[in-house]
């Protein structure tokens, strides 16, 4: 592993040693499962194969989350409590 290595990996390991899930792909469609992500196996025996130069690796994304206020409940005000906003959160697909 050289430096420009290291520095592309290093994010990943922090990530990892953080208990953040970390995800990977095949970079070729016919050495892979197909094009989406899946999370990184957690098995430690398997996390010394990482890194593999025919799979690219990224940290999980975490979906957003937030408040909504739909206009035609409450249009004259910017409060957003219980009685006239949404929880809403992302769903990801890969």
């Amino acid at each position: 592993m050289n430096r420009e290595q290291a520095a592309q990996v290093w994010p990943l390991v922090k990530a990892y040693g953080e208990g953040k899930a970390l995800q990977y792909r095949a970079k070729f469609i016919e050495y892979g499962e197909g094009e989406g992500w899946s999370d990184m196996p957690v098995h430690e025996e398997r996390c010394m194969q990482f890194p593999r130069e025919d799979y690219e690796y990224r940290i999980k994304p975490e979906p957003a989350e937030g408040w909504v206020r739909p206009e035609d409940l409450h249009p004259h005000t910017d409060y957003c409590g219980r009685d006239n906003c949404i929880k809403v959160r992302e769903v990801t697909d890969d």
